[in-house]
């Protein structure tokens, strides 16, 4: 399941997200150089939600397994970043599921046309993810100004591109705001 925290959620999982934002290679895949403390991370989310970014938890049979966002949004337009943060629980589909799930709504439900994201060129397993959802090398400005390094690749998806990829993700997709 995918649900936007509460405070009381993020201050729970704060230390767990913490671990795994700080671990070496993730760190190393997501081109962070320093490691976030809970409280950093605590400040992230409130931060984010204070600039109306859209925030998400992920969780695998009851087990917190990641986050994602939807951040920038401006009009019809947002960045996308997605974390699958236990080693063991990479490349088993739950970053596929996720993020799918979550265009479904940012396109249904938050009226987004057009999500940027910038990954680092060496992030082999997201490059693979994201083309799996429809996205594509996207060298615009709107896309480059996304960037986080200036040899980060960025990529972007539009909902028709995604839905002829999943025409049939509107039955087997429900997503509850709360």
């Amino acid at each position: 399941s995918i649900v936007e925290p509460t405070e009381s959620e993020i201050l729970t999982h704060a230390a767990q997200l913490s671990s795994w934002y700080s671990h070496p290679e993730n760190m190393r895949l997501m081109t962070a150089t320093d490691p976030m403390a809970p409280g950093e991370v605590v400040a992230f989310y409130r931060e984010g939600r204070a600039a109306g970014d859209r925030l998400f938890l992920i969780f695998n049979r009851g087990e917190l397994v990641g986050d994602a966002d939807f951040r920038g949004i401006r009009d019809d337009r947002a960045e996308f970043a997605i974390m699958v943060g236990p080693m063991a629980h990479q490349g088993r589909g739950i970053g596929t599921g996720a993020t799918s799930a979550l265009h479904h709504a940012g396109f249904l439900q938050l009226g987004l046309r057009h999500v940027v994201l910038s990954v680092s060129k060496h992030n082999e397993a997201a490059l693979r993810l994201y083309r799996k959802v429809a996205y594509q090398i996207d060298t615009s400005a709107y896309a480059a100004d996304c960037a986080d390094h200036p040899d980060d690749v960025t990529m972007s998806v539009t909902p028709e591109r995604f839905y002829r990829l999943f025409p049939e993700i509107g039955a087997k997709v429900s997503v509850f705001y709360r």
